[in-house]
């Protein structure tokens, strides 16, 4: 259940994140990691008021986000119980979880690695590059593997 949990959470961020990429992210991230510097209160005070003004100005970006979401997350559950019959059908939605999502940890998440998932998203708010980095080196990882080894290592 908490697998699921985080890779809805994970999809609805990344889908909001590049939804507003254009539109001043690069200047959010320096103003972010500036107020990790000035303390905890005001870091999150900053975030809630963010968040409230984000909201009110593009609701229509939250509620697309949420589509977006619902359909990805629907496919992925959809694809991952139909893993009975395909045995390789793991590794591929691995593969691309990793490709695409894996600076979030999205594919540690899905392989029911809660805690790697977790280091995943601290190593992307600390430094996304480092993160994004590993990610591709475990979407190597999992193209050159052999099904069979994936299953073992990386068990229902």
């Amino acid at each position: 259940m908490m697998q699921k949990f985080f890779i809805i959470l994970l999809v609805f961020i990344a889908s909001l994140m590049a939804l507003t990429f254009g539109e001043g992210v690069l200047r959010s991230l320096g103003h972010f990691i500036q107020i990790i510097y000035f303390g905890i209160y005001e870091y999150w005070q900053d975030i809630f008021d963010y968040l409230g003004h984000f909201i009110s100005l593009h609701p229509y970006k939250i509620i697309l986000a949420l589509i977006i979401t619902a359909i990805v997350s629907f496919w992925l559950f959809h694809q991952k119980e139909q893993v009975i019959t395909q045995p390789n059908s793991r590794r591929k939605i691995a593969i691309l979880l990793a490709i695409f999502l894996g600076w979030l940890g999205a594919h540690r998440f899905y392989n029911n690695q809660i805690g790697l998932g977790l280091i995943y998203i601290i190593l992307s708010i600390l430094f996304t590059p480092f993160s994004i980095l590993l990610s591709l080196i475990d979407a190597l990882r999992f193209l050159f593997m052999s099904d069979e080894t994936f299953s073992i290592k990386y068990p229902h």
